[in-house]
């Protein structure tokens, strides 16, 4: 999680990486941002291939997958789990298996 969180900081802060759009300040900032993005990934320990599979693989599916997979991944209990989804649906009026669900789960739980 900590590399996960390694990898969206620089997006945070800044629009998303689009270097073919907008005006020429624009450009060099998310030229900038995707930079930082790429440093990260060169400094991995174990390489770019470990990087991309230990890292960036689960940051795609944290944003973009459903919360279901990521809880059965992690928790053997269905009440736990069950609990844990309720964060995943709460103002999202979706399933805890709809894509995109595991990120409305980690926007709800990043505190605890």
């Amino acid at each position: 999680m900590s590399e996960c969180r390694e990898l969206v900081q620089p997006l945070l802060d800044n629009a998303p990486v689009n270097p073919f759009s907008g005006r020429f300040r624009e450009k060099l900032r998310s030229l900038s941002t995707a930079k930082q993005m790429s440093t990260r990934a060169l400094r991995y320990e174990g390489g770019l291939i470990a990087y991309l599979k230990d890292v960036a693989v689960p940051f795609y599916e944290l944003f973009t997958g459903p919360a279901s997979h990521i809880l059965d991944r992690w928790f053997e209990s269905e009440v736990l789990k069950t609990t844990l989804a309720t964060d995943a649906v709460i103002g999202a009026l979706v399933s805890p298996n709809s894509a995109g669900s595991a990120y409305v789960l980690l926007h709800h739980v990043k505190n605890i």
